[in-house]
């Protein structure tokens, strides 16, 4: 077995952890500059995420920990929280500010998630793959530092970081050769993968479950699985997807109910004029991703709407990769057609398999595709119709790309000392570009954090947390209402901000019912109404007798201030909404009890040992 010391001095576990802490060392240095940037700063998206995440410290100060925090007064004069599809209150990064303010918490979120890349690419390499220490190590390296999620955290998309858990869930459910399966085993990986699935439903990262699943299948299908494996897949899969959905039902359910009201089909669907253009763009991006990349993109665009700045063109794994696999054909070809090369010793590879990867593979590049008339159908293809850019399904090439490049460094065949000092040049490369990449529209972000960070030091220090009591906005010289990047930051004044940043309601709000909303106290009266909106009315609107966007009644001000003060109000919920209130509260009563029982089997196993 390779022990990656080209010397054999060293364990190779040592030596392997001990890059691990040095690359993280370097990531902080790289990326640890940005939170906050040289002006204090963050990428403008963390303007929604901070606020969220005060407002989710706000409830739990306020409720217990099982209280579900269905509905937030502290944005568009109330709306609901929990079936926001960016609502990341059940996460690591919430879980985090528990105990620390949000800028640390969002940070170590970074790292740790970073980490939680490298070992899973690592160990899914070497574990799945059966690939040397070097390759794996290299995977790892090159999937730490993808810019896909080095630049979304940069920018503030942090929904995003579940895709660092993609090799995880592709480890999971690939079965390991060697290991006997029995009933405990097969349903211990389903559970497992299930709470990571419903983690990235939970946390904010909905919108890409889809392209996320495609690429763990696509790894799957590269794998090459035999006909027993692939049932193991396919039950691990099945029952992992089934456990999921019982966790997240309530979830779903209210989250369903909430965009039913709010469909968002209007917008444009951008695409690339031609196949060979979107071939372009992405082998670009994926290699290369030069600081121009938005420019590049741009003209051969059509069907534009919004804006898709660099950040939505951040793919970069470097053209490490790109050189592994070309070396790998070229060996590949010479053995194949020099008479006096060696034979190719090509594993026998299921033709059905290779279709289902070439599948996996083609769905984001023809979904990107502009005609007219196949952009008419996309538009009325469910989930897509709603998008407004589907470039993030880019992201499947990413972890596919790494893993096949590690396996093409193996089809070298390259002495083990050779082999260990190419890794170490080509992590030395990959450091090298992230040092000295051009990142000066990141440290160009203009939202500050502070507001943010003192209102949760005071409420954390003991002071009372400060309630909404009005509904408020900023205007310019000519009252006219703006729309600053920090506007959501008013719940730390108390005050619910009309003109909120929410693309649940459109990226201009022109969704949002406004109604009678208006600037002043919140129990201010407009025929019969108060000044803050019921958001039950947003979800369960039958159930309550109102419509989308309706006020709290004046009869109703003892529900209305107790929903200003982060604390729970009566409202009525669906049938459809008790059932999966029940399910999701009984999955996690048999979830965590079987984990509760491995745990303690565990223990009771290792302590009967001599």
């Amino acid at each position: 077995m390779s022990t990656f010391d080209a010397n054999r001095q060293m364990p190779a576990s040592v030596l392997i952890g001990s890059a691990f802490f040095l690359l993280l060392l370097f990531y902080h240095l790289i990326f640890g500059s940005f939170f906050p940037n040289y002006q204090g700063l963050l990428g403008n998206d963390y303007s929604g995420l901070f606020p969220a995440l005060l407002n989710g410290y706000f409830w739990f100060k306020t409720n217990s920990l099982f209280d579900v925090p269905w509905f937030s007064p502290a944005f568009c004069g109330g709306q609901p929280f929990y079936a926001d599809v960016q609502s990341i209150y059940y996460s690591l990064v919430q879980f985090l500010t528990l105990f620390v303010d949000p800028l640390t918490s969002v940070y170590l979120s970074i790292l740790l998630f970073a980490s939680a890349g490298f070992w899973s690419m690592f160990y899914l390499l070497k574990q799945r793959f059966n690939s040397s220490n070097e390759a794996a190590f290299l995977a790892a390296t090159l999937f730490m530092f993808n810019g896909f999620y080095a630049h979304r955290m940069l920018i503030g998309h942090f929904g995003f970081q579940g895709i660092m858990l993609i090799p995880l869930a592709a480890w999971l459910l690939l079965p390991a050769q060697a290991t006997s399966v029995t009933a405990y085993r097969l349903f211990l990986k389903s559970t497992l993968t299930a709470l990571l699935l419903a983690y990235w439903l939970q946390s904010g990262m909905a919108s890409l479950i889809v392209p996320v699943g495609l690429s763990v299948f696509a790894l799957v299908c590269l794998a090459h699985p035999n006909p027993t494996q692939w049932k193991l897949f396919f039950c691990h899969a099945i029952g992992a997807i089934s456990i999921a959905l019982a966790l997240s039902a309530a979830k779903l359910s209210v989250g369903i109910a909430f965009m039913s009201h709010f469909q968002r089909s209007d917008y444009l669907l951008p695409g690339i004029d031609g196949f060979f253009n979107t071939l372009l763009v992405l082998f670009t991006a994926l290699f290369f991703s030069p600081a121009d990349m938005a420019e590049i993109a741009y003209s051969h665009l059509k069907q534009v709407q919004w804006a898709l700045e660099r950040h939505e063109w951040e793919f970069g794994i470097t053209f490490i990769p790109l050189l592994l696999i070309i070396a790998a054909w070229v060996k590949t070809g010479w053995q194949t057609f020099h008479p006096t090369a060696p034979p190719v010793m090509a594993a026998k590879k299921s033709l059905w398999v290779n279709s289902l990867l070439l599948i996996s593979l083609i769905i984001p590049l023809l979904i990107n595709l502009y005609t007219p008339s196949w952009n008419a159908l996309l538009k009325q293809t469910p989930l897509l119709k709603s998008s407004s850019a589907l470039f993030r399904w880019w992201l499947v090439y990413i972890p596919l790309l790494i893993v096949y490049a590690a396996l093409s460094l193996e089809k070298l065949t390259l002495p083990h000392k050779l082999r260990a000092y190419l890794v170490s040049l080509a992590v030395l490369i990959v450091l090298g570009l992230n040092l000295t990449a051009d990142r000066l529209l990141y440290q160009q972000q203009s939202y500050s954090p502070d507001t943010i960070i003192k209102a949760y030091q005071k409420v954390k220090s003991g002071n009372p947390i400060p309630a909404i009591s009005q509904v408020n906005a900023f205007f310019d010289a000519q009252n006219n209402i703006q729309l600053p990047v920090y506007r959501n930051d008013l719940l730390t004044l108390g005050a619910s901000q009309l003109a909120c940043y929410n693309p649940s309601f459109g990226y201009r709000l022109e969704k949002l019912p406004l109604k009678s909303l208006h600037i002043g106290s919140i129990f201010a009266v407009t025929n019969g109404y108060l000044n803050l909106k019921n958001p039950a009315c947003y979800v369960f609107p039958t159930e309550n007798h109102c419509q989308p966007g309706d006020h709290f009644k004046v009869s109703e001000k003892a529900q209305a201030t107790a929903f200003a003060q982060y604390q729970p109000f009566s409202f009525a919920i669906s049938n459809t909404q008790k059932i999966a209130n029940l399910i999701t509260e009984s999955a996690l009563l048999l979830v965590f009890g079987f984990l509760g029982w491995v745990l303690f089997r565990t223990l009771f196993n290792l302590k009967r040992m001599p």
